[in-house]
């Protein structure tokens, strides 16, 4: 029934934890507002990973899908991380990375997602280096042009290139999947 919240008090609880840790990642890495919907979805997917004794102690993850969550890819939400740019997208004498910040990890793939302050968008990729424990300083970057990666010439080339994914190392050997403009979506809490 409309207003009445009562009638709803475990799910009311469980989006106010989350817009509280989504807030408290924000705050304390400094991080413009706009980047809520970033902030609520690493907050989902922590706690989808996190043990609950509503599930006898398992993760919410782990009751959906059968099989325990790896842990050994989280990274600092907001923490400052440098992009890899494959050769066939830049120039000769261009950066071979751009410097981004954590927002998030890939829904679909297995990858990472980098808000670029310069362009105003969210790259997703695989071949990230963190900086765990550097933060963004926002007058020094706020003007600064960053680097386009042309979305086709890399969804190409992550589709023709085989997969060669190192274990246990922060630098991934994988082409970025892309570029995508800042959408806000939702996220499920299963």
């Amino acid at each position: 029934m409309a207003y009445t919240p009562q009638q709803n008090g475990v799910v009311d609880r469980k989006n106010r934890t989350i817009v509280e840790m989504a807030k408290a990642m924000l705050h304390k890495k400094g991080l413009p507002y706009y980047l809520w919907a970033e902030a609520v979805h690493t907050a989902v997917y922590l706690l989808n990973r996190c043990p609950t004794r509503a599930l006898g102690d398992k993760t919410p993850f782990e009751a959906y899908s059968g099989r325990k969550a790896g842990l050994a890819h989280l990274k600092i939400f907001g923490c400052v991380c440098y992009v890899h740019i494959p050769s066939e997208v830049r120039q000769k004498l261009d950066a071979k990375s751009t410097k981004g910040i954590f927002v998030g990890h890939a829904i679909y793939e297995k990858g990472y997602r980098v808000y670029d302050p310069a362009t105003k968008k969210i790259l997703l990729s695989r071949d990230v280096v963190f900086d765990e424990n550097a933060v963004w300083d926002w007058k020094q970057m706020s003007d600064k042009q960053g680097t386009v990666i042309n979305h086709e010439e890399c969804l190409y080339h992550n589709l023709t290139t085989n997969d060669r994914l190192t274990r246990g190392r922060s630098q991934h050997h994988c082409p970025p999947f892309g570029m995508y403009p800042t959408e806000s979506y939702t996220s499920s809490y299963f």
